[in-house]
């Protein structure tokens, strides 16, 4: 059932193909966890599941069941009820937005499917038929976008919410969900397709030039980007672990440096924009305005954006980085849940274009700030410890395998790219992400000596044969 799921790139298509699309890849996800379940109780044995792990999915499930009991936000203002009913109304099939229920049924199904792939990552050849459908479903997607910017290709109104649509400088296909899939795709079919030794000077090259293409065809901080500065950088590893005698805490002490850098240069950005607000944020002078100004405020800077959406340039990323900040500031434990930043962002920043700008209307562009914005701070950090501990589980091991580096550049892609984007909001790359997650907690750490077990028993049946 996993293998079924992650076969299918476009279960975050648009709902006026499907009705209550998240429910189906739901239940397949529920199914697999606990026919899981059910095998191993017949096996007269529990599942091989981290308690850590096991610790951060029930504090998850716990808010999930909280909100589920909880009514759903409203819109913080008149305005943002009355642009997010014009958005959807001028293209109902591009928003990644379901109802409350299905959307928190959605993520409860991650978190077991998530559980599951840990138990069942154990078993190298079921690992290793999931990494195949999951890199080919991801070099699908990715290739198709290539076809549209390329070829001129039509597209698809049901594959992964793309837009193909005339008024568009370019389809949204091409620059998020695609671009995150060859995070997917490519990790897989180079590190554990072409592999063999003879092969890795033409692996290094064909890196090389998909890193050129991706960057004179995409931004650098899409996920085309990224995935090609990786695999460039695994690449080399390849080539250079053995001969200098790197260690996986390289790989490991490498991946936290690059994240260092990422959030200081990010946190950097931020303070640069509010040191240009004497009130420190861009959104204090918002607040003290009533309902009804605020509102014909924003108004009148939406109308002179010409149709509310594209017509003008986006907002600089911290600028909403800043305004998903003070919305987790307002929730330390826990947040009002997934899909709140929709109806609750625009109180936190008075910036025009945050508020009308329809991208930034969805996400943050930054998907550990926004999960921090909408679950809460706490959950936040159960997700992060999923993330922090899975690179570790999947770096520090015996040995560095082919398929150990590419779950690693995978779940490294991905992450990054999350930083400066929303591929963890995209339904089918969630559902790629956890079960790719689960399968790097089900390896276990580093062994120091696994000779150690076999000199005891050998040492033990010396024992009983003088005994005897």
């Amino acid at each position: 059932m996993i293998g079924v799921v992650a076969a299918v790139p476009w279960i975050g298509g648009a709902k006026t193909r499907m009705e209550n699309v998240l429910w189906y890849p739901g239940v397949a996800l529920c199914s697999a966890f606990f026919l899981m379940c059910v095998a191993r109780a017949r096996e007269s044995r529990k599942p091989q599941i981290p308690p850590l792990a096991a610790g951060c999915v029930g504090v998850l499930l716990a808010c999930l069941a909280w909100w589920w009991v909880q009514p759903e936000p409203g819109f913080a203002t008149a305005f943002a009820e009355e642009h997010w009913a014009f958005i959807e109304s001028w293209n109902p099939a591009g928003q990644l937005q379901f109802p409350r229920e299905e959307r928190l049924f959605f993520a409860g199904s991650v978190l077991l499917g998530f559980l599951a792939a840990v138990d069942l990552g154990r078993d190298g050849r079921f690992r290793r038929k999931v990494y195949w459908v999951i890199a080919v479903s991801g070099l699908a997607a990715a290739g198709y976008s290539v076809g549209q910017k390329w070829l001129g290709w039509s597209a698809v109104p049901w594959l992964l919410t793309s837009y193909g649509l005339d008024r568009f400088s370019g389809p949204f296909f091409n620059y998020s969900a695609s671009a995150a899939s060859v995070n997917f795709a490519w990790p897989w079919l180079v590190f554990g397709v072409w592999a063999s030794l003879k092969k890795r000077l033409p692996v290094m090259i064909l890196t090389v030039a998909v890193t050129v293409a991706a960057l004179m065809a995409w931004p650098a901080t899409s996920g085309w980007g990224v995935a090609g500065i990786l695999l460039t950088g695994g690449a080399l590893w390849q080539l250079c672990a053995k001969r200098f005698g790197l260690g996986p805490r390289w790989i490991l002490g490498l991946c936290a440096a690059l994240f260092a850098a990422a959030f200081v240069w990010q946190a950097r950005e931020v303070s640069a924009l509010r040191a240009r607000y004497s009130d420190r944020w861009t959104g204090a002078e918002a607040t003290r305005m009533n309902a009804a100004a605020r509102d014909e405020a924003f108004r009148v800077a939406a109308a002179s954006r010409g149709d509310h959406l594209v017509d003008s340039p986006a907002p600089p990323l911290p600028s909403v980085w800043n305004a998903a900040l003070r919305m987790a500031g307002d929730h330390p434990l826990i947040g009002d849940g997934p899909g709140s930043w929709v109806r609750e962002s625009s109180l936190y920043s008075n910036d025009p274009l945050v508020n009308t700008f329809f991208h930034m209307r969805q996400f943050a562009h930054h998907d550990l700030l926004q999960t921090a914005a909408e679950w809460g701070v706490l959950p936040a950090l159960a997700w992060s410890a999923l993330w922090v501990f899975g690179f570790y589980r999947a770096a520090i091991r015996n040995g560095t395998s082919d398929d150990d580096l590419a779950l690693l550049l995978m779940l490294i892609g991905v992450a990054l790219h999350s930083l400066v984007h929303f591929p963890l909001q995209v339904p089918a790359l969630q559902t790629w992400t956890a079960v790719a997650l689960g399968f790097a907690w089900s390896r276990r750490p580093r062994v120091r000596n696994e000779a150690v077990p076999a000199q005891e028993n050998a040492s033990t049946n010396r024992r009983r044969e003088t005994l005897g």
